[in-house]
């Protein structure tokens, strides 16, 4: 996998979450069982890939908290890609070349660079 590719992967893997939460199909399930769900999915991903993904997916869950606080400080809506792309910029310090408009507030972004 690229590390695009895994990016992706985490975004894909806390879509589903906020889908469930948002129906109410939640069902009990803990965010372990999300996080495996969506790696058996992936089958074609090797370990070194399943730990890449698991561990921004954990840094993720540990920080919710903390990029909610960013991403409302500069008014961005709290969505998957939005956290994941603060989890990057505050946590993973990736913030080399971004683009101007980073956070959005529809999924179907598009870049004027």
């Amino acid at each position: 996998m690229t590390p695009a590719a895994r990016i992706a992967a985490v975004i894909e893997i806390l879509a589903e979450m906020q889908a469930a939460n948002a129906a109410g199909t939640l069902l009990g399930r803990q965010a372990g069982q999300w996080l495996r769900a969506g790696l058996q999915r992936r089958r074609y991903a090797g370990s070194g890939d399943r730990a890449a993904v698991g561990d921004l997916f954990w840094k993720i869950q540990r920080g919710r908290a903390r990029l909610g606080w960013h991403l409302a400080s500069i008014d961005a809506p709290e969505n998957p890609r939005n956290i994941t792309l603060a989890a990057l910029v505050l946590m993973e310090q990736k913030s080399a070349v971004l683009p101007p408009i980073i956070f959005c507030r529809n999924s179907a972004c598009t870049s004027t660079a």
